[in-house]
């Protein structure tokens, strides 16, 4: 599977949004640290959809 640069900043956003989401969960349930984290789990995602995998570039 290649990766390019859109999969990757949308894989550290993914890894960042889990992050915010553990903190506010740590920090007895933050609701502005969980709306933050899920935000950026949407962003994620979209970042995901967006992003064309290499292989059908190939060939």
């Amino acid at each position: 599977m290649g990766a390019n640069p859109t999969q990757a900043l949308a894989f550290l956003v993914f890894l960042i949004s889990f992050a915010v989401i553990g903190a506010a969960l740590f920090s007895g349930g933050n609701a502005l640290l969980m709306i933050v984290g899920l935000v950026l789990l949407g962003a994620s995602i979209a970042l995901f959809l967006k992003a064309k995998p290499l292989e059908h570039l190939e060939g």
